[in-house]
């Protein structure tokens, strides 16, 4: 489930409106549905007065209540026929994403050696035209 869907969950489980979490947040009505609709994320500031206001910890509320890091590929792969749709799809969208970021890092380093062998070729110049050579 996703942040914003975890904010909202919460706040139904709690049974309050979004105008209602608006007014004891000082936030606008919009703000909070941007939020559980994942427009924008809520800073840490933020998860704590959503989680003293929804009773829970912050842990519960941006779901990191799992450390997937001890996970092994087999217990995911013996969890997934349990996942609904919606997990899934975010699963999807999080490799899709990490996949593009990792070619985005991959093409940013190849540019910044680049940089770094034009920049070594114009101190080069500059150094060889101070001593004035040809």
């Amino acid at each position: 489930m996703n942040y914003g869907a975890l904010l909202r969950s919460k706040r139904t489980e709690c049974g309050l409106l979004q105008e209602e979490v608006a007014k004891k947040m000082g936030v606008s009505q919009r703000t909070i549905s941007s939020w559980e609709t994942g427009r924008t994320i809520p800073d840490l500031d933020t998860y704590d007065k959503l989680s003293k206001i929804f009773g829970c910890t912050i842990n519960e509320l941006t779901g990191q209540g799992t450390d997937l890091s001890s996970l092994t590929v087999m217990d995911i792969l013996v969890k997934l026929p349990d996942l609904d749709i919606e997990d899934l799809e975010e699963i999807q969208e999080h490799i899709e994403r990490t996949i593009c970021e990792k070619d985005k890092i991959r093409q940013l380093e190849k540019e910044k050696d680049e940089m770094k062998k034009r920049l070594a070729a114009y101190e080069a110049e500059i150094m060889r035209l101070k001593r004035g050579d040809k």
